[in-house]
């Protein structure tokens, strides 16, 4: 019953409006009504806001406010949370998690701003191989071929390489000798 979580949530949030934590709760039980309420949507987003002003580190109301602006399709903003999230921890750049942000990126034609996210994030996490093969996608969109074709062969040929990103680069690699 998500309208008994978010009074609980809201009861935190009014004995504690100082704790990071309560707001990202209080939006997440907001956020389970946004489909039946454009109110419980503002409330949710308005909370999350709330949560990363008290704790600009709290990766997961970055995280969850992002899923929010992804459903409303307002991929800066939710660029602007992922990014963020990931600078303040950047073991989270997940394969998963750094597809999706490809996919924006492109979907809102940002390829230079990915660009230059992944190759920031490299440096912090430079073996994690998801970083490097978004930033072949990224290079490959902007023709620079060259560039994208060795991060991708890099991908390719790293053993340690999870076996979908391996695959993708592969698969990268193909595409841009086409």
């Amino acid at each position: 019953d998500w309208k008994a979580g978010f009074e609980a949530a809201q009861r935190a949030v009014a004995a504690q409006p100082q704790t990071a934590d309560y707001w990202r709760l209080y939006g997440y039980a907001a956020s389970l009504g946004a489909d039946q309420s454009a109110l419980a949507q503002q409330t949710a987003e308005d909370a999350y806001e709330k949560a990363v002003a008290l704790d600009p580190a709290n990766t997961g109301a970055r995280l969850l406010y992002a899923g929010l602006l992804i459903k409303r399709e307002s991929w800066s903003k939710a660029l602007d949370q992922m990014e963020a999230a990931l600078a303040a921890k950047p073991e989270l750049a997940t394969s998963p998690v750094v597809a999706d942000m490809a996919r924006m990126y492109l979907i809102d034609a940002q390829a230079p701003r990915g660009l230059a996210f992944f190759a920031k994030l490299s440096t912090a996490r430079p073996r994690a191989q998801a970083i490097r093969l978004g930033q072949a996608v990224m290079a490959k969109e902007l023709g620079r071929k060259d560039e994208a074709t060795a991060l991708a062969e890099k991908v390719a040929a790293d053993p340690q390489a999870a076996q979908t990103d391996a695959e993708h680069a592969k698969a990268l690699l193909t595409s841009l000798k086409e």
